[in-house]
């Protein structure tokens, strides 16, 4: 009677541990996920960076720091990601480079997903950068004159874009002065200016600095641009279908959108609708039905582009860009 008490718990054993395996198996064919496997490094030392913020772009909750090797790893749903990264004493940069998570063998129905891995530089801020900002002279006869309150940025460093740009101002003389600037990578200063409606600008390239380098460039001539181009920097672009387009111009826009003036335009979209937030400094952009009922964005990639509006100094304001709206992930 024991040993057939014995064998009953034993076969009830068995079969517990299969039907947990079954089970495992069918969770894992429905879990479509692998793990993201970031090396970062820093450009200051040339050794991995340990503590550095990892988020993905559009789903906070998605985070993590790196550790004591440098190395970051994320367990993400199978899909394509951009991350903001940042680091104390480091600029903080969005990869933008799309990073897929796929199955190790590149099909999506199996639950076996390898690790994704990749190499990302952190720019250290070390430097000390001066320059003078002039505009430049209109004749022959007319000297180069400072210019006070232009607007002096970083906005990428070795092509890779800074999460929020380091801007100065200059000053009652022209000067401008970065007490922190990037070091060891190639970067750009973009300078603008606007004065009485009309818009000035300048690009100055900058060799790579040393860190604790201070380095003195020269004047930079700002010339009449025909209108400012802004970039990604102002646009928050839809990670969901029912997510708005927002475009937070540096400049608010001096009245409501005059449609025969301005041209807005979403491709894969028949109707737009416009809302105005921040004093009517952000364009809140959404797709609607004939009705006027809010829609969804279509899914896949579409192009966009606002031009004609006028900011409240009579700015020329424009932006151009695109965005992908994922197909919903479903488990199978």
């Amino acid at each position: 009677m024991k040993t057939r008490v014995f064998l009953t718990c034993g076969l009830l054993s068995l079969a517990l541990v299969s039907c947990k395996k079954e089970l495992e198996l069918k969770q894992g064919a429905q879990d479509k996920s692998g793990t993201l496997a970031l090396c970062i490094n820093s450009t200051l030392t040339g050794q991995k960076l340990a503590g550095a913020s990892v988020v993905v772009i559009g789903s906070p909750k998605d985070s993590t720091v790196s550790d004591a090797n440098g190395v970051a790893r994320l367990r993400l749903q199978a899909g394509t990601y951009e991350l903001k990264i940042s680091a104390e004493g480091y600029a903080p940069i969005y990869y933008s480079n799309p990073i897929e998570i796929k199955p190790l063998n590149g099909e999506s129905d199996t639950p076996i997903f390898g690790e994704t891995h990749q190499e990302i530089d952190m720019y250290a801020l070390g430097a000390t950068l001066t320059g003078r900002v002039v505009m430049q002279p209109a004749t022959a006869e007319e000297t180069a004159r400072y210019v006070q309150g232009a607007t002096v940025a970083i906005k990428e460093v070795n092509g890779e874009e800074l999460v929020k740009p380091i801007e100065v101002k200059t000053d009652a003389e022209g000067l401008y002065t970065f007490d922190k600037a990037p070091v060891k990578a190639p970067f750009d200063l973009e300078i603008s200016y606007t004065q009485d409606g009309k818009y000035y600008e300048t690009t100055v390239s900058v060799n790579p600095l040393q860190n604790g380098q201070t380095k003195q460039l020269g004047s930079a001539k700002l010339s009449p641009a025909a209108a400012p181009s802004f970039g990604a920097d102002i646009v928050v672009k839809p990670t969901t279908a029912t997510a708005s387009l927002r475009i937070t111009f540096p400049v608010a826009m001096a009245t409501p959108i005059d449609t025969e003036a301005a041209s807005i335009s979403v491709s894969g979209v028949d109707k737009l609708k416009f809302d105005y937030a921040d004093g009517n400094r952000t364009l809140v952009i959404t797709p609607t039905a004939a009705n006027g009922t809010a829609e969804k964005w279509s899914v896949g990639l579409h192009y966009f582009s606002i031009s004609g509006l006028k900011g409240a100094k009579g700015e020329t304001l424009y932006v151009s860009g695109n965005f992908t709206i994922e197909a919903p992930q479903t488990n199978n």
